[in-house]
């Protein structure tokens, strides 16, 4: 096989929007030759941190969600912490944005999660772009109203829309997961969901240790 120079493997990444499983597969296979992140490592970091909360591993937790530039003892304590969870993944797993380098403001978690996700053309809407692949971020929320939530499906859904899917958000801020319809989250409808492979593009060589 030839090694083709990381820059055009990059521009596939432009096209990426609505992805068949045979397209997906092939541009995973090619992210995995290069040794970039792909959506398992998204998924791997998740799993990892499962069961992690304030009164649980919380320096741990802690860190992941300062992404190296927040203090860690202050904003581990942001009630809810989805987005913010979302946001430390995405930094752990390599996405390159400059909102990721930028300290926390207050509020503003879901503005710079769909601000990442616009730049890096990843951004698709359910349903009218199908439904989301593994490792993607979804949003949820009812319109008019301030109840947005985020989460990482973490397996691609049955032919019933069941699938295992986690993050942040709950009490003491755990990450948990489960399994359910990913359509609806409580009383939330699915909205929108971050293709994992278009955020990922021009991500660097990927190591992970938690």
């Amino acid at each position: 096989m030839v090694k083709l120079p990381k820059a055009i493997l990059a521009k596939t990444f432009l096209v990426v929007k609505k992805i068949d499983s045979l397209a997906s597969k092939k541009l995973m296979g090619l992210m995995q030759y290069f040794n970039m992140a792909t959506p398992e490592n998204i998924i791997e970091i998740i799993k990892s941190y499962v069961g992690d909360s304030l009164l649980n591993k919380r320096d741990d937790l802690a860190l992941l969600i300062a992404r190296q530039i927040d203090d860690p003892n202050q904003i581990v304590q942001v009630k809810t912490n989805c987005a913010l969870f979302t946001l430390g993944v995405w930094y752990a797993v390599g996405v390159q944005h400059d909102l990721l380098k930028t300290k926390y403001q207050s509020g503003q978690a879901i503005a710079w999660i769909r601000r990442i996700a616009i730049d890096k053309k990843a951004l698709c809407t359910y349903p009218k772009d199908g439904a989301p692949i593994a490792g993607a971020t979804m949003h949820y929320y009812t319109p008019g109203s301030n109840n947005n939530h985020v989460e990482f499906l973490l397996e691609n859904p049955n032919d019933k829309f069941q699938a295992l899917h986690g993050g942040g958000g709950r009490t003491d801020n755990a990450i948990t997961s489960s399994t359910s319809d990913i359509r609806t989250n409580y009383y939330r409808q699915l909205r929108e969901w971050v293709n994992p492979i278009a955020i990922l593009e021009g991500s660097p060589d990927f190591s992970w240790n938690k």
